[in-house]
């Protein structure tokens, strides 16, 4: 998980004007509960109607549960000035990452597509509205 962390700092780091004066320990932060909390979501089995739904930001959130990383990381993001299109562009530069760990089934890869957009849409739930 190291190598997959370093390369997400690496990649906010070039996303400017709004990474240039933020330290690699900003640049990280929540990443790893992000990559934990997909991590844990793919390895849950769910029927492909609960995919569709997370995928969409329908899942349910319990009453009273605490915000997710991935929420705290977007207003952390937008409040140094990243926006939608850098926040979405972190996602997608480390999602290969996921794949490198041998030969996956469309239906897995499925899988980990529908939870990082279901982390990415909790990441947009606290971005200040344009």
């Amino acid at each position: 998980m190291e190598a997959i962390l370093v390369a997400w700092e690496a990649f906010a780091a070039i996303q400017l004007p709004a990474a240039r004066h933020m330290k690699p320990l900003a640049l990280r932060d929540h990443a790893r509960e992000i990559l934990q909390a997909v991590s844990k979501d793919i390895s849950t089995p769910q029927s492909r109607e609960t995919q569709t739904e997370k995928s969409l930001g329908l899942a349910p959130i319990s009453s009273g549960a605490p915000e997710t990383a991935a929420q705290t990381h977007g207003f952390l993001r937008a409040k140094s000035g990243f926006d939608i299109n850098q926040l979405a562009a972190e996602y997608r530069a480390f999602a290969p990452a996921f794949f490198v760990y041998g030969t996956m089934t469309l239906s897995r890869k499925a899988c980990i597509w529908t939870a990082l957009f279901a982390s990415m849409r909790q990441l947009t739930r606290r971005l200040p509205n344009p």
